[in-house]
C-alpha cells in the first residue's frame, strides 16, 4: 500500500480491491478512483478527495457509459473508455467485464492516466474478481 493517506474517512470497509485502487491513485494526476457495478453502486474507492465525491462521480460516469452503449450512433455504442478534461475536474471511465466500471478523478486540465498504471489496476481488479482482463487493457 502507499504511504499517502488514500482511504481517509470511509463509510464502508476496505475490500480486496482497495490496494489496487490505492496504487492507481499514486499515478500522476489521479486524485481518486472508484470501482462501481452496473447500477453505479460503489464496490470500493480510494483517493485524496472525500469519499462522497468520488462515489457520486463514479455513479454518474457509469450512467454515461451505459447511455453511450445504448446510443443510436454506432461509433458511440462501442465506447469502453472515456476521458473528459475539465477546468475544475477531469475524469476517466473504463468499462470492465460484467458491467463494472473503473472511474478516476484527475487533476484539473489533466487528460491522461498512465496507461501502465491503468492496465495494472484493471488487471488486479479483474483477476481478484475472477473476470477476464479486457484485451485493450492487457499490459503491453
Amino acid at each position: 500500500m502507499t504511504g499517502r493517506v488514500l482511504f481517509g474517512r470511509r463509510d464502508q470497509a476496505l475490500s480486496s480491491f482497495a490496494p489496487a485502487l490505492g496504487r492507481l491513485c499514486d499515478a500522476p494526476g489521479v486524485v481518486g478512483a472508484a470501482l462501481v457495478d452496473s447500477n453505479g453502486e460503489a464496490v470500493d474507492y480510494a483517493g485524496r478527495i472525500p469519499a462522497f465525491d468520488i462515489r457520486v462521480a463514479a455513479a454518474e460516469w457509469r450512467i454515461i457509459l451505459a447511455k453511450l452503449g445504448r446510443s443510436r450512433h454506432l461509433l458511440w455504442q462501442g465506447t469502453s473508455q472515456l476521458m473528459v478534461r475539465g477546468v475544475h475536474k477531469s475524469f476517466g471511465a473504463v468499462l470492465l467485464p460484467e458491467g463494472y466500471a473503473l472511474v478516476v478523478q484527475l487533476l484539473p486540465h489533466c487528460f491522461r492516466i498512465s496507461q501502465r498504471a491503468l492496465c495494472e489496476a484493471v488487471r488486479e481488479i479483474c483477476l481478484d474478481a475472477g473476470m477476464e482482463v479486457p484485451a485493450a487493457l492487457r499490459a503491453q
